[in-house]
């Protein structure tokens, strides 16, 4: 997020998307989809505008990913938070490292050991 907003968001902690799944698409990146009873676990921020923007351009809104809001919990709170989605549901292979970013993401904030065993599934 440094890299992308500087200074301008602040990280709120881990959240919970529920009735979604992570996967990997078929350019090897990761994205999210429907799946009832699944769950993605990730990181909130509140970020403003300008590193809207910048993320916006990074994810390649609207032209390769769309971006929307869902409803996601942290602890007890629940907070609306801007999701980038593939809109072609291809799986596909992670590119070389990128899992390993990912996974070393997920340890480091105490994501629950299922779904770190889920991610290690994707690599293919």
């Amino acid at each position: 997020m440094k890299k992308r907003c500087g200074s301008g968001f602040k990280l709120l902690g881990t959240a919970v998307l529920e009735d979604h799944e992570f996967f990997v698409n078929y350019s090897g990146w990761a994205s999210i989809r429907v799946c009832e009873g699944s769950r993605v676990y990730g990181l909130l921020f509140e970020i403003g505008e300008k590193c809207l923007a910048s993320l916006d351009r990074y994810e390649g809104y609207p032209s390769i990913y769309n971006r929307f809001q869902e409803k996601t919990k942290s602890g007890d709170a629940e907070f609306d938070a801007w999701v980038y989605v593939d809109p072609t549901p291809r799986e596909g292979r992670p590119k070389g490292g990128y899992l390993e970013k990912i996974m070393r993401a997920a340890l480091a904030n105490n994501f629950p050991e299922e779904y770190i065993k889920y991610l290690q599934s994707w690599k293919r």
